[in-house]
């Protein structure tokens, strides 16, 4: 196999979006060269190489519909990219108030609300 720069993902930058993109990029163009003609299974293993330890730690708190999911690189690769995308702000999303008012439960509203900030550590106080 030819040598070539592998790609590296950098946790510690301000815009991680823009990173993940820039990452994405060049790890795509390693699978359409070099790689074309691995197996899934062994490209997802070059992006968790490729990704560090941060990325490792992020890879491991992902959760699959089915366990072989982790292993498809179009799943993982947009399990990151959902990841690396910027949230919603939460001044954007209802208020409990509102969302009462048109009928939402409130174990709705904070799942809603826990999904939004991805933070499973999110303490919901009401009134």
């Amino acid at each position: 196999m030819a040598k070539f720069k592998t790609p590296e993902m950098s946790w510690i930058v301000q815009d991680l979006n823009q990173e993940w993109r820039r990452f994405y990029r060049q790890a795509m163009c390693i699978f359409e060269g070099p790689l074309h003609d691995k197996e899934d299974g062994v490209k997802v293993s070059y992006v968790k190489l490729w990704v560090g330890d941060k990325g490792l730690d992020v890879f491991e708190g992902f959760t699959f519909a089915q366990p072989a999911d982790a292993k498809k690189l179009d799943i993982v690769l947009k399990k990151f990219e959902d990841y690396c995308t910027p949230h919603k702000p939460l001044a954007d999303t209802l208020t409990l108030e509102k969302a009462i008012e048109i009928g939402r439960s409130h174990e709705t509203n904070l799942a809603s609300l826990k999904k939004l900030t991805k933070d499973e550590d999110l303490i919901c106080i009401c009134n």
